[in-house]
């Protein structure tokens, strides 16, 4: 049986959502489709950037179909060399794990890995390493982006030094989940996104840690 809070975000959740597919011929030339994007009001975190099969690609996730149309339209007019851009129609059950398909174990940091929980039985860490297993409700935080990289090595090098650790802006509790396993013997975590929360919780179960976790703005946190 599901948790009110947890029906309560599936209702929430949009039935359709369109994407719009970027593909480039090189990383040059999707850093300028980018500059595009953000400089038309999108976030840098609204952004999925992939390099499946070697070739770039940038994906826009929106529900207002007649702003991916004109954005696409855009695209088009700019002609610009070996860009190519599609446009999709997803429902929820396709655009909400369509990230995962490129989502691999990876290294961490020096000494751990970050592992999707579907990997869980049959992953075989690396010699002398550990593993943090995870999952997302579109949350920040898989350990594919280069921010949480540098901030999990950080708390790794500072292993023994540290008795708490706060981290505004969990996502998916991964940095948090590292500050338990170098020695934090208290953690609390928010974020304003319930999604985040809910994913931050469901990662603690999964990986048998517990720290405090809320639904808050830094602004109003107390």
């Amino acid at each position: 049986m599901r948790h009110k809070s947890q029906i309560d975000i599936q209702e929430r959740i949009p039935k359709i959502v369109h994407q719009l597919r970027i593909q480039a011929q090189n990383e040059q030339s999707l850093e300028i489709v980018k500059v595009v994007l953000l400089n038309l009001g999108h976030k840098e975190n609204e952004l999925v950037t992939s390099f499946a099969k070697t070739k770039p690609s940038l994906q826009l996730f929106n529900e207002d179909a007649t702003k991916i149309q004109r954005f696409q339209k855009l695209f088009s007019r700019l002609d610009l060399a070996g860009v190519k851009v599609s446009h999709r129609r997803l429902l929820p059950k396709d655009w909400l794990t369509l990230w995962k398909t490129n989502w691999r174990p990876a290294p961490l940091t020096k000494k751990m890995d970050v592992v999707p929980v579907w990997y869980k039985d049959k992953y075989k860490p690396r010699r002398g390493c550990d593993a943090v297993f995870m999952d997302t409700l579109l949350s920040f935080g898989t350990g594919l982006h280069e921010t949480t990289q540098f901030m999990a090595q950080f708390i790794e090098n500072e292993q023994g030094r540290f008795k708490s650790f706060m981290d505004i802006g969990t996502g998916t509790g991964i940095l948090g989940l590292m500050a338990l396993k170098y020695g934090a013997q208290s953690v609390c975590a928010i974020d304003i996104g319930e999604l985040s929360v809910q994913a931050a919780r469901d990662n603690m179960r999964a990986n048998q840690m517990y720290f405090n976790v809320q639904r808050a703005d830094i602004g109003t946190y107390r």
